[in-house]
């Protein structure tokens, strides 16, 4: 069977590395693209009929940079046949004493900017044990923030009108 690297392009023009296995494990994106790749080759006589060789499969990632698809790369590789435990929901307590020590350190120099960021790579990526990651850390982020801080945090503009925050904050008795 050939072996097989892949090859992220991010958009920035940055290009990460990562062995077939280990993306096809982590993100069900690079796994079915991965799968689609491999049907079309053999499709096309490209099989070479068992002997080993080495392809590099380029997947253009447009929407994620170059430093944030590294981030992902190091989890899918520590991640690789080393399942994540699974955090509960709703987060009760500190994020920290439910993660292990690697992913501590993993987490350890992230702010609210980078947490963002891997949340929509993950999410685009679908990779479900980081996406629980970064949405487990962005949740331990907002925690006791208020709704503006919040916005602010997320970049959401404030779309209601003063009509309209009113009639919410009577219906639901909370700051917008």
């Amino acid at each position: 069977m050939p072996s097989t690297d892949i090859a992220l392009l991010a958009s920035d023009g940055g290009r990460v590395e990562l062995p077939r296995p280990v993306a096809a494990q982590a993100s069900l994106l690079l796994r079915d693209m991965l799968d689609d790749a491999t049907a079309s080759s053999l499709g096309s006589g490209g099989d070479d009929g068992g002997a080993e060789s080495s392809t590099m499969i380029e997947i253009p990632v447009d929407v994620v940079d170059t430093v944030t698809l590294e981030r992902c790369a190091t989890h899918m590789r520590y991640r690789y046949n080393n399942k994540m435990t699974e955090l509960a929901r709703p987060l009760k307590g500190n994020l920290e004493d439910a993660l292990d020590a690697k992913d501590k350190e993993f987490l350890s120099d992230w702010d609210e900017t980078i947490t963002v960021s891997m949340v929509k790579a993950s999410a685009f990526l679908n990779c479900p044990e980081l996406y629980q990651l970064s949405c487990a850390k962005l949740a331990s982020l907002l925690m006791g923030k208020s709704i503006e801080e919040i916005r602010v945090t997320l970049g959401v503009q404030n779309d209601f009108s003063p009509e309209e925050e009113a009639a919410l904050r009577k219906e639901h008795g909370m700051e917008l």
